[in-house]
């Protein structure tokens, strides 16, 4: 199933995407302006995703950034709730990892999930047809990685693309994202450089809802791994 992805997806030219910058707007429920949105991602485990108010906008500027540096994960501008408040090192660290990986699945599943199963750290298998309710006929495959599983990948039946990424509860979360699952939705793909890229992706967790709306992407930009360092802002 995971070939008929990477064929759908732009076969050849999904395989030899190997970085991407993704920049848009991030909306959110319980804030009124939209925030500014910038994605990277680097082959293997290099990805950093940024939210920032605009720079026109009047008050206290707001500036997060979630990363992952191969096997370390980081948030500056924000704190993790659960086992990331941990007064253990270790226990905290491995929340920030979990999180970041996480969030990298989320994007990357829905822009290029073969990518994942390139790295070796990650496995897809076969997990059947929805039968019932509105993703019904869409087919599963089951993602498993470095923690664990990562979630149910949704393929729409007739163009092969991802539709939906339902990740389980976050062992050792905090607040709803330890409870419930964390739904990313992919939709309006548009053609780029031989590629499907989706340019709206949702991701909803309990009352939760974040729509981020991509107005660009750069295809293999020239990226380093120094790019993704906590010190790198």
């Amino acid at each position: 199933m995971m070939d008929r992805v990477r064929a759908a997806g732009g076969g050849p030219a999904l395989t030899a995407l190997r970085s991407f910058e993704a920049t848009g707007t991030a909306a959110m429920t319980s804030v009124k302006v939209p925030r500014e949105l910038k994605v990277s991602a680097l082959f293997p485990q290099f990805y950093k995703q940024e939210e920032s108010t605009p720079a026109t906008m009047k008050g206290s500027p707001f500036h997060t950034t979630l990363g992952l540096e191969g096997d370390i994960g980081w948030l500056t501008g924000a704190r993790l709730g659960g086992a990331g408040r941990s007064p253990n090192p270790d226990e905290s660290r491995r929340a920030y990892t979990r999180a970041a990986r996480q969030a990298m699945a989320g994007f990357l599943a829905g822009i290029n999930a073969p990518w994942l199963v390139d790295t070796g750290r990650y496995t897809a298998t076969d997990g059947g047809v929805i039968d019932a309710g509105p993703d019904r006929g869409a087919l599963v495959l089951n993602i498993d990685g470095p923690d664990g599983r990562v979630g149910r990948l949704l393929i729409d039946p007739g163009t092969h693309l991802p539709r939906r990424l339902i990740e389980p509860p976050q062992a050792g979360g905090g607040g709803t994202a330890a409870v419930a699952d964390i739904v990313f939705t992919y939709s309006d793909y548009q053609p780029q450089a031989g590629l499907q890229l989706p340019h709206t992706i949702v991701r909803e967790n309990g009352r939760n809802r974040t729509v981020w709306s991509i107005k660009q992407y750069r295809v293999n930009p020239r990226l380093t791994p120094r790019l993704f360092s906590p010190t790198q802002r």
